[in-house]
This record gives structure tokens, C-alpha cells and sequence, in this order.
């Protein structure tokens, strides 16, 4: 009886020193306003939470309580990821790194599923030329293995291109994964033109750092952040097979979940969308982000209220009974003034 009650309290220590489920909100796309997609990640310790349903989840915009339309799962049977591999060989990859980048870049690859869309490509001094993406997933990472570091570093310029090649894809989700392990040094385009055309197309760019994190504000970074993505550091090439399948993992556990606002919102205002999602154990996650509401708006559509139409029916069906009881009550009148003897 000992036993049992010493194994009872260390399994309570146990489930208690375990760390909350956690939500986490990677992207807020409001570019069909006023339908809305939200990408959440649910994970724990274990890592990402799989197997949710509509009904483990609610969502707030603003401080209202909405209606979700659909909630997906980038596993889900209609659904599918486009995914584009974006690797740095410039002249500091030489040796190991490029060799262990492209390892680990075909590791990600072998766990994907077999409908996702894939393209990828090495880049150094200009603009890579993305192959179009497909389901032949081993021919594109052939191209990998075929190419050798060497060259400056065009990290906007080949991001640019390569969200260009994701851009009318159709997709569930779309996604770059960038390795570098340097600066931009030879690009033309810029950091807010990335920026813009990923945040257009609705492409998440995850970045990988190879090397020591800078100790300085890091545009990789920033650039993940602001498209929905997230960005991983590896300190030795022999990490980035870790990182690569942290990230297939992540991807493969988020969540689209939709909803349409039968409100209107303020053009150009900033809005809030928050998620929250209730597991078995009855414990509650949540995650919020902003997003900006399109600074040209069409009026939501107001929710449908099934009360006033039948209000106005049951109004119009009186009318009439009353209409007809007064032209019966007429009718009969009549008959009896005509019946009256003379």
C-alpha cells in the first residue's frame, strides 16, 4: 500500500513539474478580409500537439467571441504544404557546412508527405533559378547535391525569387526555409522588399543561422518573425540536421483555422486575433498577434438572424388573418341585410 501511494505522489510531482501546452500564433493572413486564416502551433514537452479537432478550439478578434469557419491541419487529407529550401553557398560554406546543409536538407525532405510540393536551391552572388515545385521530391534534391560553394551572399535577391516561385502555388501552407551563415552582400533587392512580397504571397520564411548568434539586431530574424515563420540557430554544421527536422516537425503540426468577421473593422487599424485551444486534461492554451486590417474594406456582411425573418412573417401571416376575418365578418353582413324581408 506504501508503494502505491509513494508511486501516486510521484506521479502527481511528476504531471505537475511538467510544463503547460503551450499556443503559439505564427501568422494572422487577412488578405481575403473579411475571412480571416490564422496559423497556430499547439506543442508540449512531448512536442507539437496532432490530432485536434474544430471543437478544441475558439477564437476572439478584438474582445469578440467569432465563429470559426474551418480549422485544417497541414496533415490534414485536402491539404498540403509547398515548401521551398533555400541554402547559402557562398564562399564561408565551404567544407563541412555546405556538405551537412545539404544532408540535413534531405533528411527534412524524407519527411515530408508525399502530396507536398517541393523546390529548392542553392544560392551564392545573384538569384538562384528556382525549379518549379513538385512532388518529385528526390530530382529536387539531386540539384542540391550537384552544386559546390563559392561566391558573395544574395540573401534578398534569392528570397525574393524564391517566394516568386511560391506565389501562385496552391497550397494549404506555403514556406522558405532559409540557411545562411552570413550577411547579404550582393543583392539588389532589399530587406523590406522580402518583407513585402513574402507577406503578399503569404510565404512564412524560417531561417536558419548557422554559426554564433549575432550580438547585433539580426534582419534574418526580424524577417522571420514578420512573415509568420520563426528562425533557429545552429552553432556546428553537425546541428543543423536537428534544426531542419525541428522545423519539418513544426510544419507539420500547425493549424489553419478560419473564420469571417460579421463586423466592420476600422480600415488600416491594428486588430488582434486570438486563439485558444482545450485539451483533454482540460488544460487551456492560448496564443494571440496582430494583424492589420486592409486599408480598403468592404462592410462585413452582417451574421444572419433567423429571428427577424420569421418576426416579419408571423406579422405579415396576422395581417392577413386579420384582413380575412374582416371580409368574412363583411361577407356575412351583406347576406343577412339581403335576407331581410321587404
Amino acid at each position: 500500500m506504501a508503494v502505491v501511494l509513494i508511486l501516486m505522489l510521484w506521479l502527481g510531482v511528476a504531471r505537475a513539474a511538467q510544463a503547460p501546452p503551450t499556443l503559439s500564433v505564427r501568422w494572422v493572413d487577412a488578405r481575403e478580409y473579411p475571412t480571416i486564416s490564422v496559423v497556430a502551433v499547439v506543442g508540449d514537452e512531448d512536442g507539437d500537439v496532432a490530432g485536434l479537432s474544430p471543437d478544441d478550439f475558439a477564437v476572439e478578434d478584438g474582445e469578440t467571441p467569432v465563429q470559426m469557419l474551418s480549422v485544417s491541419s497541414v496533415l490534414g487529407e485536402n491539404a498540403r504544404l509547398a515548401l521551398a529550401l533555400l541554402i547559402d553557398r557562398s564562399g564561408s560554406m565551404k567544407g563541412e557546412a555546405f556538405q551537412h546543409a545539404v544532408s540535413a536538407a534531405d533528411d527534412m525532405v524524407s519527411r515530408l508527405s508525399q502530396g507536398d510540393l517541393l523546390t529548392a536551391a542553392a544560392f551564392s552572388g545573384t538569384a538562384p533559378n528556382m525549379p518549379v515545385p513538385s512532388t518529385d521530391h528526390i530530382a529536387v534534391t539531386e540539384l542540391l547535391q550537384a552544386t559546390g560553394p563559392g561566391g558573395n551572399t544574395a540573401i534578398w535577391d534569392a528570397v525574393t525569387a524564391t517566394v516568386a516561385s511560391l506565389s501562385s502555388v496552391d497550397a494549404t501552407r506555403k514556406a522558405v526555409v532559409l540557411l545562411t551563415d552570413g550577411k547579404d552582400t550582393a543583392s539588389s533587392a532589399s530587406y523590406s522588399d522580402c518583407v513585402t512580397v513574402a507577406s503578399e504571397a503569404g510565404v512564412a520564411i524560417y531561417a536558419i543561422r548557422l554559426g554564433q548568434r549575432a550580438p547585433e539586431e539580426d534582419p534574418i530574424e526580424a524577417l522571420a518573425q514578420s512573415t509568420g515563420g520563426a528562425v533557429y540557430y545552429a552553432v556546428a554544421p553537425r546541428n543543423l540536421r536537428s534544426v531542419y527536422r525541428s522545423i519539418a516537425k513544426e510544419l507539420n503540426g500547425e493549424y489553419i483555422v478560419k473564420y469571417r468577421l460579421h463586423f466592420p473593422a476600422t480600415p488600416g487599424s491594428w486588430r488582434v486575433s486570438t486563439v485558444r485551444v482545450s485539451l483533454d486534461d482540460g488544460v487551456v492554451a492560448e496564443g494571440a498577434r496582430q494583424y492589420l486590417a486592409p486599408q480598403t474594406t468592404a462592410n462585413p456582411t452582417p451574421q444572419s438572424d433567423w429571428r427577424l425573418p420569421l418576426v416579419i412573417a408571423i406579422f405579415i401571416a396576422a395581417l392577413l388573418a386579420m384582413n380575412m376575418t374582416l371580409a368574412i365578418a363583411l361577407l356575412r353582413r351583406k347576406h343577412r341585410a339581403t335576407d331581410v324581408p321587404r
